[in-house]
């Protein structure tokens, strides 16, 4: 390895050699000859030292000191990369080393935090289905069960208020009924006056007939109250997940309401005309 000394001490060594010169001149000067050529040598070998000491100078910052700074630089480098490398050889210190952790931590939790996210997202969709179609059967049945008399063309003017309760879920995938069912008592089973079906394509109007009405067989388990025609209205809702792909779908939500005529004791269909249109008993 190269040795090298700083310019302050080259400059010291040089200045000492100088003094020496200057007083082995002082004590032999014994005559004006010796004097005069002594005094020219050491002229002489200033300037020489000089020279020297300037050349040495100008060797050290252009040379010398850069590669004794990129060695340094090296071996310093070295000495940190040697530092912060941890060999699992020596496994007592290897698994004592805590550096890391909090990455490693949310390397361990961020997929859960994912999934998490994902579980809102699919929860936030699916609460928001069900409050919009109860939503939307609670306004049907409020329109319908305040008119004395309502009309098919009032029935389908009915979709478009339906779909901009839906929005923004997509209201291609619901369908509905409005049905007027007349309920004898607890015994006996519903009769079906008039029904309007709601479809993403269709719509249609069935009757309940001209004589006796006919028995109403799509209530399931649903109890109407007696001695009353009512309004009953039935959604079903079809809920595309975004991740259906992985969790399954998609799934089917159903809501219905039971409203009791306000206005009078039935809603009655009518024609443009005002014609009774059911007139089933």
């Amino acid at each position: 390895m190269v040795q090298v000394k700083c310019p302050i001490c080259l400059m010291k060594m040089a200045n000492y050699k100088i003094i020496l010169c200057l007083k082995l001149a002082t004590v032999i000067r014994s005559s004006w000859c010796a004097q005069h050529m002594f005094m020219t040598s050491s002229i002489h070998l200033a300037k020489l030292l000089n020279f020297q000491i300037m050349a040495i100078i100008s060797i050290y910052k252009c040379i010398l000191w850069p590669l004794k700074m990129s060695r340094s630089a090296e071996a310093l480098g070295l000495l940190k990369m040697r530092k912060t490398s941890r060999s699992p050889q020596n496994l007592k210190r290897f698994f004592a080393n805590k550096s890391g952790v909090a990455a490693i931590e949310f390397a361990l939790i961020f997929p859960l935090l994912i999934l998490i996210l994902f579980a809102c997202v699919e929860l936030y969709g699916h609460f928001s289905a069900v409050r919009k179609i109860a939503k939307v059967t609670a306004s049907l049945a409020d329109i319908v069960a305040q008119s004395r008399s309502i009309t098919e063309e009032q029935l389908k003017a009915l979709n478009p208020l339906a779909k901009s309760l839906m929005q923004p879920l997509d209201s291609e995938e619901m369908t509905y009924t409005i049905t007027s069912i007349r309920q004898a008592d607890d015994i006996k089973t519903p009769k079906l006056i008039w029904e309007h079906k709601q479809s993403p394509s269709t719509s249609k109007i069935s009757l309940g007939g001209n004589g006796k009405c006919k028995e109403y067989t799509n209530a399931g388990n649903k109890k109407f109250p007696p001695n009353q025609d009512v309004i009953f209205v039935n959604i079903k809702f079809t809920y595309d997940s975004l991740f259906k792909n992985y969790i399954g779908g998609p799934t089917v939500y159903e809501d219905n309401m039971i409203a009791i005529p306000r206005a009078s004791a039935t809603v009655i269909l009518i024609d443009k005309s005002g014609n009774k249109l059911s007139k089933c008993s």
